[in-house]
C-alpha cells in the first residue's frame, strides 16, 4: 500500500547532484488502501491514520472516490514527513504500529496543505505537497516550499493542450515528443506545471499560460525542466523541475530555494 520512492526517483536521475537533498517521496496505492480498510478492523474508516479534526473532514466527503483520494494523499504526505523528520526510527514493514497522530495535516485558504500543530513542532516541520490520479495518491516532504503533481497518461491532453502550452513551448515539445511520444511528453509538461503551481505561496497562483518551459534536457531516465514563471508580466524567477515517469504515470517535482 505505501512505497517509499525517494530512492528510486533519484536513481531514475542519475548521479545528478542538484538533485533536492532532504527529499521524500511516497506513493499510497488507493485500491490496496480501500481494501485494507474494508479488510482491517484497526484500519476501518481511515481513523488509524487521522486525528480528530482530520476525521471531521474526512466524513464531510459525500463521494467514496474522492475521500478514499483525500485520505491516500494525507497518509502518503504523513508518511513523507514523518520519514523527513526521523528517516532511521522509521519500520517501513510495520507501518501500522507509527503513530500516525503526531502530525495533523490542514490546509489553508488556497487548498494547500501543510502541518499544523505546536509552535515548536511546525518550526521542524517539513513543507508538504500531495497529488493524486487514477488509483495512485503521492506525498512530498521537503526542507522547503516543494510542489509534485502525478498523472496518468492518457490521449486527453492532447484534446486540450492548447490550454496549457504557450506557442513559446511548441517546439521544445515537439523535440519531446519525437522520443517520448506526443501523450508522454505532454503529460510531463502538465505534471511540471501543476508542480510549479503547488510550489507557489503566493495569493493569486499562476496560470498554465504563466508558466513557461524555457529549456530541458534529459538526465538519467527522466527530463529535467528550467521553468521560468511569470505574474502580471513579471518574471518571478527560473526553477528547476525534474520530471519522469512511474508505471503509466508522469511525474514531476520541484521545490523552492529561500
Amino acid at each position: 500500500m505505501l512505497t517509499d520512492l525517494t530512492g528510486p526517483v533519484e536513481e531514475s536521475f542519475g548521479s545528478a547532484e542538484d538533485f533536492p537533498v532532504q527529499v521524500k517521496i511516497v506513493t499510497v496505492n488507493l485500491l490496496d488502501l480501500q481494501e485494507k480498510l474494508e479488510s482491517m478492523p484497526l484500519l476501518q474508516g481511515g481513523n488509524h491514520f487521522l486525528c480528530r479534526k482530520e476525521r471531521e473532514k474526512l466524513l464531510e466527503f459525500r463521494y467514496p472516490k474522492r475521500k478514499i483520494e483525500w485520505l491516500g494523499g494525507r497518509i502518503a504526505a504523513k508518511y513523507a514527513g514523518l520519514m523527513h523528520c526521523d528517516a532511521k526510527r522509521i519500520n517501513k514493514e510495520d507501518w501500522q504500529s507509527l503513530n500516525w497522530h503526531e502530525k495533523e495535516i490542514v490546509a489553508d485558504e488556497r487548498g494547500k496543505p501543510f502541518f499544523y500543530g505546536a509552535a515548536e513542532e511546525i518550526k521542524n516541520a517539513p513543507q508538504i505537497s500531495i497529488s493524486h490520479s487514477k488509483g495512485i495518491a503521492v506525498g512530498l516532504a521537503a526542507r522547503t516550499k516543494c510542489g509534485v503533481d502525478i498523472q496518468q497518461i492518457t490521449s486527453a491532453l492532447e484534446r486540450i493542450q492548447t490550454r496549457f502550452i504557450t506557442e513559446e513551448e511548441r517546439e521544445k515539445v515537439e523535440e519531446m515528443s519525437q522520443s517520448l511520444g506526443v501523450q508522454n511528453a505532454l503529460s510531463l509538461l502538465w505534471s511540471a506545471k501543476e508542480a510549479v503551481k503547488k510550489a507557489q505561496s503566493c495569493d493569486v497562483l499562476p496560470g498554465f499560460m504563466d508558466i513557461t518551459l524555457c529549456g530541458w534536457e534529459k538526465q538519467g531516465q527522466g527530463r529535467r525542466f528550467r521553468i521560468i514563471t511569470q505574474k502580471n508580466g513579471i518574471s518571478m524567477g527560473e526553477q528547476t523541475v525534474w520530471a519522469g515517469f512511474i508505471d503509466g504515470y508522469s511525474f514531476a517535482m520541484t521545490v523552492l530555494e529561500g
